[in-house]
C-alpha cells in the first residue's frame, strides 16, 4: 500500500512521538500531541504505530493503538456518527477496531489483504511470543519470567505461548467483540492506496466489494498494516 507521506515527514512524526512519550501532560494537550505524532500528510489519516521505522513488540503495538484511540475519542475526532476505515487486520488493526467501536460506538470497517486473520502467526509454530519478551534484561520484580503472564490491556489480551496459540487467543477475542460491536471485517480485500481528496480521506480498494465502489470515502482512516 502506498501511504502518501514523505520520509522526512515520517521522521518528524516519529520524533514528536518520542517527545510525547516523555510528556507528563496527560490532559487535552497530551491527546492533541498524540494525534499530531500519528497524523499523516492528509487530515484524518493516522498511523496506528506512529510511523515507526523499526520493529516494535506486540505489547507496544497495542499500547500505541490504544493510546491513539483514546486521543481520537477524547478530542471528539471520532464520535458515534462517524465511519472509520482501518487498513490491516493485524494485532494493531484489531485492537484499534475494538477500542474505537467500544469507546465511541462508531461504525468500523477493517480491511485485510489476507484471507485469514493473523496467518503469519498461525504458520509459525516455532515462534514464541510473550508479553515480557523484550523486558527480561531489565532487573525488576515485575519483569521476572512468568510463562502464564497475561497482558493487562482493556481489550484484546493474550498470554505467552507459541505464535499459533497466541493467534487463536487474539482472533477469538476479536470475534467475540465483533459479535456485539459495530465492526465489519473485510478479508481478502487489499487496499493499495490511501490519499486525500478535497480534504477528505479516500481509500482505494483492489476490488469493488465495498458498496460496489473501487474507491471508498471514510470520515477517518487508520493505517495499521504490519
Amino acid at each position: 500500500m502506498k501511504f502518501n507521506d514523505e520520509r522526512q515527514r515520517q521522521r518528524r512524526a516519529y520524533a514528536r512521538l518520542v517527545r510525547a512519550e516523555h510528556s507528563r501532560k496527560f490532559g487535552k494537550s497530551f491527546c492533541e500531541l498524540t494525534l499530531r505524532a500519528a497524523d499523516g500528510a492528509t487530515s484524518h489519516i493516522y498511523s496506528a504505530t506512529f510511523f515507526s521505522r523499526y520493529n516494535i513488540s506486540i505489547p507496544d503495538q497495542q499500547y500505541r493503538s490504544l493510546r491513539l484511540c483514546h486521543a481520537l475519542c477524547a478530542t471528539g475526532t471520532v464520535t458515534h456518527d462517524k465511519k472509520v476505515a482501518i487498513v490491516g487486520a493485524g494485532i494493531s488493526g484489531m485492537t484499534c477496531a475494538v477500542a474505537l467501536s467500544a469507546r465511541s460506538d462508531c461504525i468500523v470497517h477493517i480491511f485485510e489483504s489476507d484471507h485469514l486473520l493473523l496467518r503469519r502467526f498461525r504458520e509459525a509454530p516455532f515462534r514464541y511470543l510473550h508479553p515480557d519478551l523484550n523486558q527480561w534484561a531489565v532487573e525488576s520484580p515485575i519483569n521476572r519470567y512468568n510463562p502464564t503472564r497475561r497482558t493487562l490491556f482493556p481489550f484484546m489480551n493474550w498470554s505467552g505461548g507459541y505464535a499459533p496459540i497466541v493467534a487463536e487467543q487474539l482472533a477469538g477475542a476479536f470475534h467475540h467483540y465483533r459479535s456485539c460491536l459495530g465492526i465489519a471485517l473485510c478479508l481478502d480485500q487489499p487496499a493499495f492506496q490511501v490519499f486525500g481528496r478535497g480534504g477528505k480521506p479516500m481509500l482505494v480498494l483492489d476490488s469493488p466489494s465495498f458498496q460496489g465502489k473501487r474507491s471508498a470515502e471514510a470520515r477517518l482512516i487508520v493505517c495499521a498494516e504490519s
